[in-house]
């Protein structure tokens, strides 16, 4: 299924998944190179427990339209995830709960800076993308800056570390036979990343609803302790941080899911109408 982006009418694939009865609504935005229908795993889940779930593939991934991982703007990212929210609250009439992983967490936060958070339910940021752990060096940020300037769409190759997603051999073999997922960007992409990611951390001091921060402890794509500095700095009413001992980056699908299947239960208990 597909939607139209109101931005600049990119196709945008959409799925569902509804088990018979619910009372929550659960979006999730996936991260670099992924795809929705990738966390299945955690959509049956989710479904066991009476959430229905919709997600889209982000512009540039997946089955959506768009050169691989880049934007023009950031607001390109962050107005499609307002107009998906919409049609799901149109289709469903229940405040939906976004769950989103590395880049989407970024595009999360920046929706929350931007938007009317009251849209949400409440925000679950897993692998939050706020620091990245092998900082890009200076002079290559300056680069990607002069670049996304005069070449916006020049693609390169990104040393991404699979292995560094998860420590099971299974999730990463299968990521990386997994045709739908790549390893490129363009230099408008990285410039805007780190952009958001400065103004974010500089910006969002105030969260009006319930938001919940996931965290493998040995992650080494995104800082876990930069992560935490900015979850101390939020003024939210109700704020809780997870953090998983054994985990890598995608604590969902690593040796912890269950544990994190447990706590994610608990937590949604408590904001339950």
């Amino acid at each position: 299924m597909f939607i139209n982006s109101d931005h600049d009418n990119k196709k945008l694939y959409y799925n569902k998944y509804l088990p018979k009865q619910y009372k929550q609504v659960m979006i999730i935005l996936h991260g670099y190179a992924e795809y929705f229908d990738r966390y299945e795993p955690v959509i049956d889940f989710l479904n066991q427990n009476n959430i229905a779930v919709y997600g889209y593939d982000q512009r540039g991934h997946g089955d959506s339209d768009g050169q691989r991982a880049h934007i023009g703007s950031f607001k390109e990212y962050t107005d499609d995830l307002n107009q998906f929210i919409d049609f799901v609250y149109l289709e469903t009439q229940i405040k939906p709960i976004l769950y989103a992983h590395s880049m989407g967490s970024l595009v999360a936060l920046r929706y929350l800076l931007d938007y009317d958070q009251k849209k949400l339910k409440a925000v679950i940021s897993s692998g939050t993308l706020i620091k990245s752990v092998n900082a890009t060096k200076t002079y290559l940020k300056i680069l990607a800056k002069i670049i996304s300037k005069f070449h916006p769409t020049f693609s390169v190759k990104l040393k991404f570390n699979t292995k560094a997603t998860c420590s099971l051999s299974s999730v990463v073999d299968g990521a990386k036979a997994d045709k739908k997922m790549f390893g490129v960007a363009s230099a408008r992409w990285g410039d805007e990343l780190m952009i958001n990611m400065k103004m974010v951390k500089s910006k969002l001091k105030q969260v009006d609803i319930p938001i919940l921060f996931i965290h493998g402890k040995n992650d080494k794509i995104n800082d876990r302790d930069a992560t935490y500095e900015f979850y101390e700095m939020i003024e939210c009413k109700n704020k809780n941080f997870f953090t998983y001992e054994n985990s890598l980056h995608e604590v969902h699908f690593d040796v912890e899911r269950e544990k994190f299947q447990t706590d994610l239960t608990s937590w949604l208990n408590t904001i339950k109408q």
